[in-house]
């Protein structure tokens, strides 16, 4: 099959492709970073907590709310990084594929215009943080949950007994604490699968 631009027509878009690879390069660097900070928050508070009987429990929201903050950002990022990494395989499947011999989709300019057009992911943000939380969150958040009975029990009572908070009953805080985890498991649960092709 013959190529289907030539070379000054095709100039440009090896521009946009090299742009658009460098975009998504940077994307996935900074997905990277929001994960190593979860990571590092809660290995670190999980570190301080455990490591003495005098702390709170109560500091185990800590890293609960910044694994719920990072993956807010990181579903926002992924949001950008699956634009622009739909962009590099339009260009892949419709320019280059086709100079190897290959065919290129019906379509893919008009949707390359118009994902230039009107900039805008594929993915919605419920959809980028439900899978964001299957693929790190959810593990960081069970972490914390099971570091949280882990300093329960070693409190000697026992990981019901030992949730007692002042005026509150065992049951109830461990009820609280499975009611803040279940809404993020069951959103991660319905995370939509991503097609890389």
């Amino acid at each position: 099959m013959p190529p289907i631009f030539r070379p000054d027509d095709a100039t440009p878009l090896v521009h946009l492709y090299r742009g658009e690879l460098a975009r998504m390069t940077a994307y996935r660097a900074r997905l990277d970073t929001t994960t190593n900070w979860a990571i590092g928050a809660t290995v670190g508070v999980l570190t301080f907590a455990l490591g003495s009987p005098a702390v709170p429990h109560a500091i185990f929201l800590i890293p609960y709310a910044l694994n719920l903050l990072f993956a807010m950002i990181e579903a926002r990022r992924f949001q950008d990084f699956e634009l622009s990494r739909l962009r590099v395989r339009l260009i892949e499947r419709g320019l280059y594929a086709p100079q190897f011999g290959g065919g290129a989709p019906a379509g893919w300019a008009e949707a390359l215009a118009s994902s230039l057009d009107a900039p805008r992911s594929s993915l919605s943000l419920t959809a980028a943080l439900a899978h964001r939380l299957r693929r790190n969150y959810l593990w960081l958040l069970i972490a914390t949950y099971a570091g949280w009975l882990v300093d329960l029990w070693t409190l000697g009572a026992g990981p019901v007994q030992g949730a007692a908070s002042g005026p509150v009953d065992a049951l109830v805080v461990v009820g609280a604490g499975a009611a803040l985890l279940l809404p993020w498991a069951g959103l991660a649960a319905r995370s939509p699968v991503i097609e890389h092709g």
